[in-house]
């Protein structure tokens, strides 16, 4: 026999034991969760200097760029790059 006892009454429609729920309980406002991590809070001021960092030295090199090969050559760069992409 695969089922024991308790399947029996299972499948009979009787239960041999009172389930037990417990529910989720919500946090208290009065107790709010904290980082008190020592980088707690730089995380989004490293992430704003180095996107600007990398910002400023794209349109630096933009810049050399136009000023090295002038605005023909650097309008046909931009124009030739675009086209490999698409």
């Amino acid at each position: 026999m695969l089922a024991g006892l308790l399947a029996s009454a299972y499948l009979k429609g009787r239960e041999t034991f009172t389930p037990i729920i417990v529910m989720a309980q919500s946090l208290h406002p009065a107790h709010p969760l904290q980082d008190n991590s020592p980088t707690a809070g730089r995380t989004p001021t490293v992430l704003l200097l180095a996107g600007a960092g990398i910002g400023g030295l794209v349109v630096i090199g933009a810049f050399a760029l136009w000023f090295h090969y002038g605005s023909q050559v650097f309008f046909e760069m931009i124009r030739t790059g675009f086209a490999a992409c698409f």
